[in-house]
């Protein structure tokens, strides 16, 4: 079970014991393959790139600015107190991707494919899932004000403790998926009764507010 998996220590990344400094972190995506590294508080400024893979990498404290990666392949790679907000990161793929204390608002990760991915502690608000295939993925305090998850697959994904407060799940079914203990004010739906809300677990008040969408009053 996923949730087994999630709730032990093992780190969903799977980084060597050792990893290479690097000092010259400015020009590491001039190659098309990036691996066993560790790349401290560098800037990334206004790159433009494609089809990279990243394997093995450790960024810690790290800025992606004006930063575009499409189509490119991250396996093993853990983003810590990194700041990749506003970036172009559509059509990737994250296998065993850790984002710790990190901001990804506004970053768009439309028709990406991320599987074993944790997200821990991160704000996402207005951040672009749209498209994307999910499995095995934990997002755990993170903010997701906003955020759109249109046209997305979900298969075996867990928000624990997050803000959905006016995500966007248009034409994504959520079958299975608990949002008990997180907040959901103002969901976006494609209609109220449509197929996206069946199966969605949630509190008896969280259900309110989703009566509340379908303009019933309360007494």
């Amino acid at each position: 079970m996923m949730k087994d998996a999630f709730d032990s220590p093992k780190k969903t990344a799977q980084l060597p014991v050792s990893l290479n400094d690097v000092t010259d972190a400015v020009h590491l995506f001039d190659s098309e393959e990036v691996s066993e590294c560790r790349v401290v508080r560098t800037v990334f400024e206004g790159n433009r790139l494609t089809h990279r893979f990243v394997q093995s990498v450790l960024f810690e404290e790290c800025t992606f600015r004006d930063f575009r990666m499409s189509e490119s392949h991250f396996t093993d790679v853990v983003f810590r107190n990194c700041d990749l907000s506003n970036d172009f990161l559509s059509g990737c793929n994250f296998l065993r991707v850790e984002f710790i204390g990190c901001r990804l608002i506004g970053t768009d990760f439309s028709a990406g494919r991320f599987r074993q991915v944790l997200v821990d502690n991160c704000l996402a608000d207005y951040a672009n899932f749209s498209e994307g295939q999910f499995r095995q993925i934990l997002l755990r305090t993170v903010s997701c004000r906003e955020a759109a998850f249109a046209n997305c697959r979900l298969e075996q994904v867990r928000f624990q403790r997050c803000d959905l407060g006016r995500a966007e799940f248009y034409r994504t079914a959520m079958k299975g998926l608990d949002v008990t203990d997180s907040e959901i004010p103002g969901l976006q739906v494609t209609v109220v009764d449509s197929f996206e809300l069946r199966g969605l677990r949630v509190t008896p008040h969280q259900a309110l507010d989703l009566v509340r969408m379908l303009g019933v009053k309360i007494e």
